[in-house]
């Protein structure tokens, strides 16, 4: 493997856990915001 196909595939690697991490982080950050909310 050369250095630019593993830098690529870290690139990639990173953008999908990026965006992973703000489908699943999104709602989660709402819930908890929601329910401080309730707790006021």
């Amino acid at each position: 493997m050369t250095r630019k196909t593993i830098a690529r595939m870290l690139a990639n690697l990173f953008f999908v856990t990026i965006l992973f991490g703000a489908l699943l982080g999104g709602p989660i950050v709402m819930l908890i915001l929601f329910s401080e909310r309730l707790a006021l």
